[in-house]
């Protein structure tokens, strides 16, 4: 036996126990199955059952009991349990279940033994049967009273499961399990083919995925995507209150990990456009990705475009990436709108955002012509987030949104910076809006493109941004500062360097008030960026990208270090000076802030740290290498504040050992002491 079968056994394992554990604690019932031979039978049979019928809040039902073929279970009334445990662990492999409507059956009702106790579904899986789906809950599912239910899958392997109507009746139901894309593998994990979603509450996945089979007018709560795939190619949530997409991004450019939400498809075509989202919903962003297409019609639609409006955007923390897969001659286009009047589009420090396209449509995707009357993110306020000289399209004084930039699908780090045009939305810069003579006396309102920054020897210089290419290495120059005004800086795919040579060389950057935003290369074997030039300003410093950003200067720039994505270094195991500016940190779930040895005081001691957390899926990690002992003043974890002490991993000192936040032997103080005055 392999050790990952020897872990799904032991996996499995824990949540029967877990089952148990819960019925005990409650009193609850619990009962066996006693049938393994495959067959049809009814759940209302005392002889199906030892003791009993499970038919009660809280109440256990064991289905996993060395099952010997495909089961179908029939309800013939209203059935209610706290906790399910199905599958074939130690029965015949491939062995099926599905739970069915008879004469007078109700959806499978799940409430717990007491008011808002947690009720449970668990699958243990052996190897997936050889057609259809493993378990099929073809009845429905009721969350019942002020209980929310946990689905747990035990299984690798991919294999679909199916639910026909599920009823949140307020409650929130909860996916968990290996994601059906991991890392670009596609053939693993388990899909649920979900027919519809009714009620309020909340539909959150932490795992798995999820293929909305049909367009659900009367669900009014929240799609929470976590981690795992949710589709919805054909099918809406045009009722819905919220949808948010938050979890990680990986250097894995096709597959990112985290939430990923697929909203339409160019296969198969519809006669009618469906309506996908809420004119009055909030689609909000944590760190997911958004793959968001234009819809397969019949030939007498394909020119039509497919309008979404929000009510608002929101961009909350982390690095977000949409995809777009636009209109062709076989499908329609895709238009997103956010309709709220005040503030269509909310941005939170530390948020930003990659948008990819596919590579055979980047052209036309990247100048603003996305297709038949196309338009992508119109909403309004968002003027308010242009930065730069304010020129005329087609000038090098364009203004440009520095959070936002533009990638193809598969090469996301060929993309540079997009501006916004109130009749056109979001539109990447051509290459005539980029400036790309020599940097000394370029206009100061110019966004540079080049791979040379050096002033030479004590001379100042402004322009509004730098995008470069990768693999090149520049300094600013000895006593030089290099002022960026709208605060970023883009490398292209791989790695590359400014000041990075000798450190008198290496000049300053000075991103002024505004804050600092460093996009990485997306493609992460190849090297770090690295900037050894001091950074200075008062707006702060984010960074975003898959690569690792290596900061090897005592920078002195105040304000906030948000860690959206990626891995930010401060320090190359040489140097002892390093360090971050003054001010607060903050690691949203799946980036990374790692010390290296030999920095001594990388966190101003005033600072309060906060490690993301996204539904205990993915976490902000900080990476304390040998000999590092860094004191703060606070901690949070997700928004829980920590008491003093010390926190590491579980190779340190530290009393609070936390492997999910923390990794090296080094150690993290909290003093909890008071920050002075004014900061």
């Amino acid at each position: 036996m392999s050790i990952r079968e020897v872990a799904l056994r032991v996996t499995a394992v824990a949540a029967v126990l877990l089952v148990g554990a819960m019925a005990a604690a409650h009193g609850a019932q619990t009962a066996t199955w006693q049938q393994r031979a495959a067959g049809t039978y009814s759940w209302g049979d005392a002889a199906n059952w030892n003791p009993a019928v499970p038919n009660a809040a809280g109440a256990v039902a064991n289905l996993n009991a060395g099952l010997q073929g495909n089961l179908n279970i029939v309800l013939n009334g209203e059935i209610t349990i706290g906790a399910l445990s199905a599958g074939d662990k130690d029965g015949i492999a491939g062995s099926s279940t599905t739970i069915s409507r008879g004469t007078g059956g109700k959806p499978l009702t799940f409430e717990g033994a007491t008011a808002g106790a947690g009720t449970a579904l668990n699958f243990a899986l052996g190897a997936p049967p050889p057609s259809g789906n493993a378990l099929d809950l073809a009845s429905g599912i009721r969350l019942g009273g002020a209980s929310p239910l946990t689905v747990t899958i035990n299984s690798t392997a991919r294999f679909d499961c199916a639910i026909g109507v599920l009823d949140l009746n307020g409650n929130t139901f909860t996916l968990t399990g290996p994601p059906r894309i991991i890392d670009g593998n596609i053939n693993t994990g388990i899909m649920w083919q979900v027919s519809s979603i009714m009620g309020k509450g909340s539909y959150v996945q932490n795992g798995a995925g999820t293929h909305l089979l049909n367009t659900c007018p009367d669900f009014t709560g929240a799609l929470i995507v976590n981690h795992g795939w949710f589709v919805a190619e054909t099918a809406g949530l045009p009722n819905a209150s919220q949808y948010v997409i938050a979890g990680a991004s990986t250097n894995h450019k096709k597959y990112p990990c985290g939430g990923r939400f697929q909203l339409g498809s160019h296969y198969p075509p519809v006669a009618t456009l469906p309506d996908r989202l809420s004119h009055e919903g909030t689609l909000v962003f944590k760190g997911g990705f958004f793959e968001y297409a234009g819809q397969g019609l019949a030939p007498q639609l394909q020119d039509k475009a497919v309008v979404e409006q929000v009510r608002q955007i929101q961009f909350l923390s982390g690095m977000s990436q949409i995809r777009l897969r636009n209109g062709n001659d076989v499908s329609s286009s895709t238009t997103l709108l956010a309709n709220d009047p005040a503030s269509g589009l909310v941005r939170q420090p530390g948020a930003t955002l990659m948008i990819g396209g596919d590579d055979s449509r980047s052209a036309k995707g990247f100048t603003g012509a996305l297709g038949v009357g196309e338009k992508f993110i119109i909403a309004s306020g968002m003027a308010g987030f242009l930065k730069g000289g304010g020129g005329a399209a087609g000038s090098k004084s364009v203004s440009i949104i520095p959070w936002i930039t533009l990638g193809t699908y598969y090469h996301p780090g060929q993309g540079k910076f997009v501006t916004y045009d109130s009749d056109k939305g979001i539109r990447c810069l051509t290459d005539a809006e980029y400036f790309t003579g020599a940097v000394l006396g370029c206009p100061p309102d110019s966004n540079f493109f080049g791979d040379n920054l050096n002033l030479g020897a004590n001379h100042t210089q402004t322009i509004n941004s730098f995008a470069t290419e990768s693999w090149k290495n520049t300094d600013i120059g000895p006593g030089s500062t290099l002022t960026i005004s709208s605060g970023v800086i883009r490398w292209g795919s791989g790695p590359g360097s400014i000041g990075d040579g000798e450190p008198a060389n290496a000049g300053t950057i000075n991103f002024g008030p505004a804050e600092g935003i460093i996009w990485t290369g997306f493609d992460t074997p190849y090297g770090p960026n690295t900037i050894g030039s001091v950074l200075t300003g008062t707006g702060g410093l984010t960074t975003a990208g898959n690569n690792v950003l290596v900061l090897k200067a005592a920078n002195t720039y105040t304000g906030k270090t948000c860690v959206g994505s990626g891995i930010l270094q401060v320090g190359d195991g040489k140097l002892t000076n390093s360090k971050l500016g003054n001010g607060d940190v903050e690691v949203a779930a799946g980036g990374t802030l790692c010390i290296k040895a030999k920095v001594v005081n990388a966190i101003a001691d005033t600072a309060t740290v906060t490690l993301g957390n996204t539904g205990e899926v993915f976490f902000g990690r900080l990476e304390l290498e040998s000999g590092v002992n860094e004191t703060v003043a606070g901690l949070l974890l997700g928004d829980a504040a920590q008491p003093a002490g010390t926190y590491g991993s579980k190779d340190s000192a530290a009393t609070h050992k936390l492997d999910n936040y923390f990794s090296g032997p080094g150690v993290l103080t909290v003093s909890l002491v008071s920050r002075p005055q004014g900061q």
